[in-house]
């Protein structure tokens, strides 16, 4: 059995392993109920905790995402940029990326790619570097 304890709205504040002295001031306008440790509310209620407390999906801003490299390698990005479409389209779409780059979106893996193809010194290591979170 757990505890499960209310706001006044009947929304859930928390749930408890063991009966709590409500009078304390953090339950104030709180109620509690003694129920199966199964009960939807707690799941839901576990389920909405652990989506808060989730770190936010890793998204450097462009300037932070290219020097994840040296700056030879930069360079050498930017110089193909010069005479190579893709890589300056990769590059603009990087750059507009406005909350950041989401390293973790398979189109960002396709654009390292793209880029990797098209300059020789960009490594293997250079790509997980630049797609690690």
């Amino acid at each position: 059995m757990a505890w499960l304890q209310l706001n006044p709205d009947g929304s859930t504040a928390g749930v408890s392993a063991h009966e709590n002295d409500m009078t304390q001031g953090q339950f104030i306008g709180q109620t509690q109920v003694q129920v199966a440790d199964d009960d939807a509310r707690i799941v839901a209620f576990a389920a909405k905790q652990r989506v808060a407390s989730a770190p936010p999906s890793p998204r450097p801003t462009p300037l932070q995402w290219l020097r994840r490299l040296t700056i030879d390698k930069q360079q050498a990005i930017f110089a193909t940029a010069a005479t190579n479409a893709v890589v300056l389209g990769w590059l603009f779409e990087a750059d507009g990326a406005g909350g950041g780059i989401d390293v973790t979106d398979p189109l960002t893996a396709q654009g390292v790619a793209a880029i990797a193809a098209a300059v020789p010194v960009i490594t293997a290591n250079d790509q997980a570097l630049l797609l690690a979170p």
